[in-house]
């Protein structure tokens, strides 16, 4: 049996631009981070990893109380997995850089953890995937998929003004994404469940997203995942 990992989220990550073009100024723009180390163990310095830790300042403020109640200050990190280079993502305090490992171009120092690229919002877009103890597949995977609403609208960030080819390559990681996981960390929002309620749903919106007519592979492969759902609910 694989590794199985626990994990925390330290910060949850919002948008305040929505797929319409409306902004909600009420919102915070925050990207989602969280810490994971092996089930069964407590986490140190040895067996965890930070995932793209981009706090705000009341962020850190919270992600260092919740550390706390692990007696594990954010000091102590020594693994950080950015999911791509984009700023919103990168580290916003101090690090020891002679102490810190980014793990990004580097094979994960923990067994059962794995980097799947899922390019198109970015080219160097990795997600991170790993077995929680409750035998789930989570997938943490940045802005291949910006948050549940912008999943529902099949939408890409437009303000970044991608080409064809970028926007397809997105569609084909949002399918790789929810054909796999049981639980995606979406890069700025809640944690979202692939159930087969919501794949058909999103089988149903496919058609209306943005050059679907040039991406042939995307809803075959939700139907086969969509099946296997079905089968597993039944149960």
């Amino acid at each position: 049996m694989e590794q199985q990992y626990q994990y925390i989220t330290l910060q949850t990550g919002s948008l305040p631009l929505a797929p319409n073009g409306k902004l909600d100024f009420s919102i915070k723009h925050k990207c989602s981070s969280l810490l994971l180390w092996p089930d069964k163990e407590e986490p140190s310095s040895k067996n965890t990893i930070l995932t793209d830790p981009c706090f705000t300042p009341k962020g850190l403020e919270i992600a260092q109380e919740k550390l706390e109640s692990y007696q594990f200050p954010l000091d102590d990190i020594q693994y950080i997995f950015i999911t791509h280079g984009h700023r919103d993502h990168l580290p916003t305090f101090i690090l020891d850089k002679a102490k810190v490992k980014f793990i990004k171009d580097e094979p994960t120092p923990l067994s059962g953890i794995t980097k799947v690229p899922c390019v198109g919002h970015a080219p160097d877009l990795e997600s991170l995937t790993f077995y929680s103890n409750k035998s789930e597949s989570i997938w943490i995977v940045g802005d291949a998929i910006l948050n549940m609403e912008w999943l529902k609208a099949w939408g890409y960030y437009w303000p970044n003004r991608y080409s064809s080819k970028d926007i397809i390559k997105t569609w084909k990681s949002v399918a790789k994404i929810v054909a796999n996981a049981d639980i995606v960390i979406p890069g700025h929002g809640e944690a979202i469940t692939i159930t087969a309620r919501l794949i058909q749903e999103l089988i149903d919106l496919f058609p209306f997203a943005k050059h679907a007519d040039k991406c042939f592979s995307v809803v075959p492969i939700l139907k086969k995942r969509l099946e296997v759902l079905k089968r597993q609910e039944q149960v």
